[in-house]
């Protein structure tokens, strides 16, 4: 018969074991937090913040836009606000327009094309919602937000022209509304152009009338 010094012998490997798994498990346990934590914090610390469009200076607001954890991180409304006071801005002040359109000229290739990349994300977005509310109206609804889309876009095309003059953009950005919707179509997927191709045959349509009433 097993004595209790050798029924306690035998059962120390077993405690043991159990020991070296419970601090195996604790180990790993705080090695995964610390490194969600270290992951946490560094995203943190990498995401620029957020400029104020009315006092930020051109440089910042390009860093912000540019940067894929800036204006792409934000909700689509917040975006949507966001560019809406910054157009609003660059209409109304000229010497800001002036000093925005010499800091995206002192860009580097490299910096350029990642403000492009980020600026086309937006026009993208932009477009497909409207396709997609255009999509859900009736035929009345639709020629009304049809004529609402041509005035903002007439409103934004001569803005962004001026912004990018002589600055090298010209190759990157479209002018004129016709050259917005081209742009947009030739830089959508073809899932994305299935839903804004009757989108942007409504445009010109209605906007081709608006030439011709123009000329008679």
């Amino acid at each position: 018969m097993m004595t209790q010094l050798e029924s306690h012998a035998a059962g120390q490997p077993a405690t043991n074991l159990v020991k070296r798994h419970r601090t195996s498990a604790v180990v790993g346990t705080t090695i995964g937090v610390l490194l969600v934590a270290s992951i946490v914090t560094y995203l943190w610390a990498a995401t620029p913040a957020r400029p104020n469009v009315q006092t930020a200076k051109p440089a910042e607001m390009v860093t912000f836009v540019s940067h894929e954890r800036g204006l792409a991180g934000l909700p689509q409304i917040e975006q949507e606000q966001f560019i809406k006071s910054w157009q609003g801005r660059l209409a109304s002040d000229a010497a800001y327009r002036e000093a925005m359109r010499e800091s995206l000229k002192a860009l580097s290739e490299e910096e350029r094309k990642a403000f492009v990349t980020a600026m086309i994300r937006v026009m993208k977005r932009a477009f497909i919602d409207d396709a997609k509310r255009y999509a859900g109206l009736s035929q009345q609804e639709r020629f009304k937000f049809v004529r609402e889309r041509l005035t903002e876009y007439a409103s934004q095309a001569p803005l962004l022209k001026d912004l990018t003059r002589d600055t090298g953009f010209k190759r990157d950005l479209p002018g004129g509304q016709d050259e917005v919707r081209q742009w947009l179509m030739e830089n959508t997927t073809a899932e994305e152009r299935a839903i804004g191709e009757p989108y942007v045959e409504a445009l010109k349509h209605i906007s081709e009338q608006d030439r011709r009433q123009k000329k008679d």
